[in-house]
């Protein structure tokens, strides 16, 4: 598959991919009953949102997130797994955990949806910058 701006498509998708799929073993097996009750959803309000919808939009946020993930790891000096993992690590500590901090911080939501949430992302990142390494994405 042709490479654009450098980057190979496919292998944006199949970190995106992988990306989404941490989230589901995480919110749709692990932790579903804790994070649901927490976060004080109802069956009722489950059933009647729009879950495809929803399911759609996630994955449309683990693309954008795998893309630019991919963008900065092509930009940084250095090659190999560790290295491109250690960098994940990096702006997954300086981006997502410090922005994901608002919701405890500010509106003294669960501190227990925050972990889950916070394990997750980190996961999700260190899948996808393996993935994007192993396909040569960058």
């Amino acid at each position: 598959m042709q490479k654009i701006s450098k980057l190979n498509p496919l292998a944006v998708l199949a970190a995106s991919i992988a990306f989404y799929f941490v989230g589901f073993v995480f919110y749709g097996l692990l932790f579903s009953e804790i994070w649901t009750a927490e976060v004080g959803l109802k069956e009722a309000q489950i059933a009647g949102s729009n879950q495809a919808f929803s399911m759609g939009l996630g994955f449309v946020n683990a693309l954008i997130t795998c893309l630019f993930l991919a963008i900065v790891l092509r930009a940084i000096p250095g090659q190999g797994l560790l290295n491109r993992v250690g960098w994940a690590i990096c702006l997954w500590a300086g981006f997502a955990v410090t922005t994901l901090a608002y919701g405890p911080v500010y509106t003294l939501s669960s501190p227990l949806v925050f972990a889950i949430d916070f394990a997750h992302l980190l996961i999700a990142y260190c899948v996808a910058a393996i993935v994007l390494n192993l396909m040569k994405a960058t």
